[in-house]
């Protein structure tokens, strides 16, 4: 999955670097795609995407932590819990700061 997001990536950045067109073949109607937005807002989606996985996984791992604790109450044990919950919560808020960029940016590329 993360080889053809990659590849995709790749070769936006390729066409990006290609030669401009001269401007009597530039259909003026349609104007040119901006390659580097696209770019830009894939790899932007992509990172929101990562960030949403870290913080799934945090917030399973407290989850299961918060379960052991409760069958088995104890000082280690809330302790584990709480690291796992404070990690998740670390995780959460970084990816409510990430996400303002991306939701800009699908307005910008629309």
């Amino acid at each position: 999955m993360y080889a053809a997001a990659e590849a995709y990536t790749e070769e936006l950045r390729r066409q990006a670097q290609a030669p401009p067109v001269k401007s009597k073949q530039m259909n003026t109607e349609n104007p040119a795609v901006n390659i580097p937005a696209i770019g830009a807002e894939a790899d932007a989606v992509w990172f929101a995407d990562e960030l949403a996985d870290a913080w799934r996984t945090a917030q399973d791992e407290a989850v299961v932590a918060y379960h052991a604790w409760r069958e088995s109450p104890g000082l280690i044990e809330y302790a584990v819990y709480r690291a796992a919950q404070d990690r998740a919560d670390q995780a959460q808020d970084v990816l409510a700061g990430a996400r303002p960029s991306v939701t800009s940016l699908r307005r910008v590329g629309s």
